[in-house]
């Protein structure tokens, strides 16, 4: 005999799976905040700091040197030598001062910028600076006759862009979608190796898509999974002792997680992907996206096979004697019906109409991954819809007459019922089509041949 466990037992028991959640959402927050990620002010700053801080410490150790500063100034150095400058991630210039206080370009290590006019107001040993390309930490060191000069680039700032010139940032990791640079002190500071401030970090708006790493989102997804698994293990516990609590606790569990998944990032921030970009796919505030269309058409067949499956485990009818009760129970029951096949329909013809996606199959070389996509979203709300029709069926059949055109007859004026209340909605004639199909797809499937 099967042990009855309490539900603080069966909590206990499982709890392992939310303990791996919660770690993976961990090791997701340590990659993005302290490894490789820009999902904070704080970690970016650091990161620009860090690089610049490199750069700065590394043209000291040049500029520190005078015999090699010689040999640049007189060209007398080799290529392994000039490659080796030329590798750096900072420009390196050398120039020497004549008696009218002008200045003599001696070595560049690139032509794509000269700091020429602003060599004699770098009073400073390192500041700030915009050129004509983009955004520069100048860091200046003198010995003698000849002055160094490193600039160390920090953003590009083309006038015009395209695919080889763009406006980022030089460490890269798409910073420039989510800040920008402030010279008036808003923001994360930016300080020299000597403390002094260069410039601000500036997050832009509250609207700005943070981008995380890889890794860490393929975590956090691996934890929202983790999570709907020991749902359906509580869901499955409850339905166990009561059918309708364990279906209410999965209806409203999934649908509380959707709708914070919509406002907040969880598991992810969706919006980085391009899956979720409205551009491809985008009808209303729910499915605004096709990867939005995806999640919402899986959780949707979820549900559905777990209901169909304890339904009919559990033997659940609608124990109904009173006349009144068991007529609205199977008009409440249709309407569910014709309600889920007009809100299929409308999806259908929506994920066709308001995208970009191809469905031509015969023109095979048309398809992208984007068609394979939808063609899995299709085939979720088909199977859903499939399910929920005979869940609906079987629950209204023993309250109807054996004749199925009383069925038929009730579908039809219920239907045309609610098709007079949307008269002046467009798609109305669209609905009427779906309704025409709808009483075909009742009459095959309380066929006994074709029930399956």
């Amino acid at each position: 005999m099967q042990r009855e466990y309490s539900f603080k037992q069966f909590f206990l028991r499982n709890s392992y799976i939310l303990v791996t959640a919660a770690w993976l959402v961990t090791i997701s927050f340590i990659i993005d905040n302290y490894l490789v990620g820009n999902s904070s002010p704080t970690t970016v700053a650091k990161k620009v700091n860090a690089f610049i801080a490199r750069q700065e410490n590394d043209f000291d150790d040049v500029a520190a040197d005078s015999t090699f500063l010689k040999k640049l100034a007189n060209h007398t150095y080799d290529d392994e030598e000039l490659q080796q400058v030329i590798a750096k991630k900072y420009f390196l210039f050398l120039y020497s001062k004549t008696e009218a206080d002008n200045f003599n370009l001696l070595f560049w290590s690139t032509q794509v910028v000269d700091p020429l006019g602003y060599v004699s107001v770098m009073k400073a040993k390192s500041g700030f600076i915009q050129l004509s390309n983009g955004y520069y930490v100048w860091r200046k060191n003198v010995f003698n006759d000849l002055t160094a000069i490193a600039l160390i680039p920090v953003k590009w700032n083309y006038s015009i862009t395209n695919d080889y010139l763009k406006n980022s940032f030089t460490i890269g990791d798409n910073i420039e979608n989510a800040y920008l640079i402030n010279q008036e002190g808003r923001g994360m500071a930016i300080n020299s190796t000597e403390g002094d401030m260069l410039f601000s970090l500036e997050p832009k708006s509250v609207d700005t898509v943070i981008e995380n790493n890889i890794v860490a989102s393929i975590f956090r997804i691996l934890a929202g999974f983790c999570v709907l698994i020991f749902v359906q293990f509580i869901a499955t516990y409850l339905v166990q002792k009561d059918f309708y609590n364990g279906v209410a606790f999965l209806i409203l569990t999934t649908i509380a997680l959707r709708i914070l998944s919509y406002y907040f990032p969880i598991p992810v921030n969706f919006r980085q992907f391009e899956l979720f970009d409205p551009a491809v796919y985008g009808s209303n505030i729910i499915l605004r996206s096709l990867g939005d269309l995806l999640i919402n058409a899986m959780l949707f067949l979820w549900i559905v096979l777990f209901i169909r499956f304890y339904i009919q485990e559990k033997n659940v009818t609608i124990p109904v004697k009173h006349l009144a009760i068991r007529s609205l129970s199977v008009l409440t029951g249709l309407f569910l019906l014709i309600l889920t096949t007009f809100l299929c329909g409308h999806i259908f013809q929506s994920v066709v109409a308001d995208s970009k996606i191809s469905f031509d199959v015969i023109n095979f070389y048309t398809l992208t991954v984007y068609s394979v996509i939808g063609f899995v979203v299709l085939s979720c709300i088909a199977v859903g819809y499939f399910f929920i029709t005979q869940i609906i069926i079987y629950l209204l059949q023993p309250l109807l007459p054996k004749n199925i055109m009383v069925l038929v007859l009730i579908v039809t004026v219920t239907g045309l019922a609610v098709l007079t209340f949307r008269i002046n909605v467009q798609g109305t004639v669209f609905e009427l089509y779906l309704l025409i199909w709808l009483l075909g797809y009742l009459l095959l499937l309380n066929n006994k041949y074709l029930f399956l």
